[in-house]
C-alpha cells in the first residue's frame, strides 16, 4: 500500500520545523518514599503530569486508575457532538438511528443498510442547511463517518480500538506537519498569560498532592487502628509536619499548608490510597 509513497522526499530536508519545544520537567520525590519523581511535559497546548513510582506494579496500577486512550477521546467527540446538534434544535445520533428504523420497518428494508443510508443523507441535509465548515455539518460528519466505519468492523472491539487510536495518531501528526499545532498554540497566546497562571496552580496541586499522598501512605503503613488510619482528621494531625517540611524545602519552596486545609484534603487522598491499595491485590 506505501509502495507509491515510499520514495525519497523531492523538496526539502523532509523535516517538520516548528518553533514549539518539548518541555519536560522532572520533580524527584523526597527520598525514602514510594514515589520517584513526578514528570511535567508541556508542547504547545499539549499538557501532560506523570508519576513514577519506585515499584513497577504501582506504576502499572497508576496508569490505568483513569485511563487516557484514543478510545476515550472518541467517546467525547461523540458526545459533544450529540450536545450540540441537539442544542442547535437538529436530530443526534440516536434520534437518527430511531428514524432509520421506523423507515426499514415500514418499507420491509434491511435495518442496518437503511440506518447507513439515511446517516449519509442526514450529514448531506446538515450541509445544504448550515455549510460545509459549520460546527453543525462537522459534528454530523463525525457522527456519519463514526457509524459507518463501526458498520464495517463489525463490533470488533480490537479492530475498533485500532482505528480510534490511528484517528488520534493521524490528528496529531496532521496537525505537526500543517504547522496547526504552532499556529494553535500562538493563537492562543494571548490567552496563555492567564492560561500559563492556572496550570502552575494546577501543576503545584498536582506535586503538592504527591507529597501529602506520600506522607499519608508511610503514615498508614505504619498505623495499625483502621479508624485512625480513615480518619481525615487523625491523619491530617499525624503528616502535617511531615507535609509541610517537604513543601517548604527546595525543591518545591512553597508555602505551608494549614491543619484545616490538609484536613479537607485528607479524604480524597484516602480513597486515593485505598484504590492503589485494592488495584494492586
Amino acid at each position: 500500500m506505501a509502495d507509491d509513497h515510499d520514495g525519497p522526499d523531492e523538496i526539502g530536508s523532509g523535516e517538520i520545523e516548528s518553533s514549539l519545544k518539548n518541555l519536560i520537567k522532572e520533580i524527584p520525590a523526597p527520598p525514602g518514599g514510594p514515589l520517584l519523581k513526578t514528570v511535567l511535559e508541556r508542547r504547545g497546548i499539549r499538557g501532560a503530569i506523570r508519576r513514577v513510582y519506585n515499584d513497577p506494579l504501582e506504576n502499572y496500577a497508576q496508569q490505568h486508575i483513569f485511563p487516557d486512550t484514543p478510545t476515550d477521546t472518541y467517546w467525547e467527540l461523540f458526545r459533544a457532538a450529540n450536545r450540540h446538534l441537539r442544542a442547535k434544535g437538529h436530530m443526534d445520533f440516536f434520534q437518527v438511528v430511531e428514524t432509520a428504523a421506523e423507515i426499514a420497518e415500514a418499507e420491509g428494508k434491511d435495518t442496518q443498510e437503511t440506518t447507513s443510508r439515511h446517516f449519509a443523507l442526514w450529514a448531506d441535509k446538515m450541509r445544504a442547511t448550515t455549510g460545509s465548515f459549520s460546527i453543525e455539518t462537522a459534528a454530523a460528519r463525525f457522527i456519519q463517518c463514526a457509524d459507518h466505519l463501526m458498520m464495517i468492523l463489525n463490533e470488533n472491539q480490537e479492530m475498533q480500538a485500532a482505528a480510534h487510536a490511528y484517528a488520534e495518531a493521524w490528528h496529531w501528526f496532521h496537525m505537526e506537519l500543517h504547522g496547526e499545532h504552532e499556529l494553535a498554540a500562538k493563537g492562543n497566546e494571548a490567552l496563555h498569560s492567564l492560561e500559563a497562571g492556572r496550570q502552575a496552580r494546577k501543576d503545584q496541586g498536582a506535586l503538592k498532592f504527591g507529597i501529602i499522598a506520600r506522607a499519608y501512605a508511610d503514615f498508614a503503613s505504619g498505623e495499625p487502628n483502621e479508624v485512625k488510619r480513615n480518619s481525615a482528621k487523625h491523619a491530617a494531625s499525624a503528616i502535617i509536619e511531615t507535609v509541610n517540611k517537604a513543601f517548604v524545602e527546595p525543591p518545591h519552596e512553597f508555602k505551608e499548608i494549614a491543619l484545616g486545609t490538609l484536613t479537607n484534603k485528607m479524604p480524597e487522598i484516602i480513597r486515593d490510597y485505598l484504590a492503589q491499595r485494592g488495584a494492586h491485590k
